[in-house]
């Protein structure tokens, strides 16, 4: 089963790091020979404050955004539903996939929150900073004759986007550097702020006033107050001290596989669990 289910999350892998190379090939051809023939920049590029919904660039003709909106769309509403293919990371949340471990320390859930509750503010702060200067940049570019991106702004909103796409994967499978460097949480399936890739990856959406951008970070703040909601009133289906199903013991993922795992005597919450 563990297998499984790593080589299932392999392939969307794959089919990411495919459908990144393909947008961001296809975005650069756009912006170096000025040929919209893809439909992006006409997207991207719509405002519709402006404009209207009917006059959105959404709606006229097709465009390989269209599949990446779609696949980006299932993604998110997978994390809503108890979907048995998603990783336990995500799925903890749910009542159905918690496993009394039968303890219940309240100094002990109190601090292990506190520990992580420290990481999250972290990564809120580094993430938050990098994404508001892209947000200056891309505005500096908008109201200033375009001298950052050259009039391209939108499409290179668009090839950051399919970067942060990208990342959420590599992030589960190889290499995640908020884990390392700010959660410290020992896997995928204990970290507190799993289900913020949604929103972290849909981050540059939100000052793009189009019904694609709008409707990707409408979706992905839901999946992110949902998530936010359910650790406030539930924080012991997010520990491994109160939740059985997030141990070794019953892990059937291995995320550790290929990041390796993060044993205790290298974890600085060790003196909590």
């Amino acid at each position: 089963m563990a297998k499984k289910k790593f080589d299932y999350y392999f392939l969307r892998l794959i089919l990411r790091a495919t459908v990144f190379v393909v947008i961001v090939a296809f975005t650069l051809y756009e912006i170096i020979t000025k040929d919209e023939i893809f439909g992006i920049r006409r997207i991207i590029d719509s405002n519709v404050i402006k404009d209207g919904i009917s006059s959105d660039g959404f709606w006229k003709g097709f465009s390989p955004l269209h599949i990446v909106w779609s696949f980006m769309i299932i993604y998110m509403l997978s994390h809503l539903i108890n979907f048995k293919f998603v990783s336990k990371g995500s799925t903890k949340k749910f009542a159905s996939r918690f496993v009394d471990s039968t303890r219940n320390n309240p100094e002990v859930i109190r601090l292990t929150k506190k520990f992580y509750q420290k990481g999250a503010i972290k990564t809120a702060a580094v993430y938050g900073a990098l994404n508001l200067i892209i947000f200056v940049l891309y505005m500096i570019d908008t109201y200033s004759e375009h001298m950052i991106f050259g009039g391209h702004g939108g499409q290179i909103i668009i090839i950051i986007q399919m970067f942060f796409y990208l990342s959420d994967f590599i992030c589960i499978i190889f290499f995640c550097p908020f884990q390392k460097w700010f959660m410290h949480n020992k896997c995928c399936k204990t970290c507190r702020i799993y289900d913020w890739g949604a929103i972290m990856m849909q981050a540059p959406m939100f000052y793009i006033p189009n019904f694609y951008a709008i409707s990707l970070a409408a979706l992905s703040l839901v999946v992110f107050i949902r998530w936010e909601v359910t650790y406030y009133k539930h924080p012991e289906r997010f520990i491994e001290y109160t939740n059985c199903s997030l141990s070794c013991k019953n892990c059937d993922e291995e995320w550790c596989r290929l990041k390796g795992k993060v044993i205790n005597q290298e974890r600085k919450d060790s003196h909590i669990l």
